[in-house]
């Protein structure tokens, strides 16, 4: 009886450790995930930080794989820390641009009213200079007809992507190169966000 209370106990306290042990893997992975939308959602524009968090995301992945196959050649085969090293080389290998385009969104709804005020500011003067003058640093009359207002998100080596404010809703489809060509030559590519939000892409 008591050998089997004795197991029983064994059994009972290894179960509790892998759902301890599943847990805190999990949370790891969510503190790993969460740390690039605090910065993709503070208040103001950072386009030469988003390239280094977007860096850091598979940097840091491949740090927790190293952990993660470290606990498990530690204490032999275990499911738990597998998973982990699977759904983090998934997220590393195929979810980089979800997590940029997410990032986009979670850095309009923080900065989406700042910006609503600058485009009102905008379309209250026909003056090219004062229209320069109220974008500063911040964003660009991408084009006049129709209107689409580009604020500045993130800044790569030789290309960078804006968030572009277009009313008439025709930036995605935007394919074909003259078309491109004639919004600018350096414009690759759109797709669209949330509302009359578009995430465009650049490049030299």
């Amino acid at each position: 009886m008591f050998d089997n209370y004795s197991t029983n106990s064994k059994a009972d306290r290894t179960r509790a450790r892998k759902r301890f042990q599943l847990k805190s893997l999990l949370l790891t992975i969510a503190v790993w995930l969460a740390c690039p939308f605090i910065v993709f959602a503070l208040p103001g524009d950072y386009p030469s930080i988003v390239p280094l968090v977007m860096m850091s995301v598979p940097v840091t992945g491949f740090g927790l794989i190293v952990g993660f196959s470290v606990v498990l050649i530690k204490r032999g085969w275990d499911p738990n820390p597998v998973m982990a090293i699977l759904l983090v080389s998934a997220i590393c290998l195929q979810g980089l641009g979800t997590i940029y385009q997410l990032g986009a969104r979670a850095h309009l709804l923080t900065n989406g009213s700042r910006y609503q005020r600058i485009i009102e500011q905008i379309d209250a003067t026909t003056d090219d200079d004062e229209r320069t003058r109220i974008c500063g640093d911040t964003c660009s009359v991408f084009s006049t007809d129709p209107r689409r207002i580009s604020f500045h998100y993130g800044a790569f080596f030789l290309s960078w992507t804006n968030l572009v404010y277009d009313p008439s809703g025709s930036m995605a489809n935007i394919k074909d190169i003259e078309s491109r060509h004639r919004l600018s030559i350096y414009f690759i590519s759109a797709e669209h966000l949330t509302g009359d939000w578009y995430l465009a892409h650049f490049s030299d």
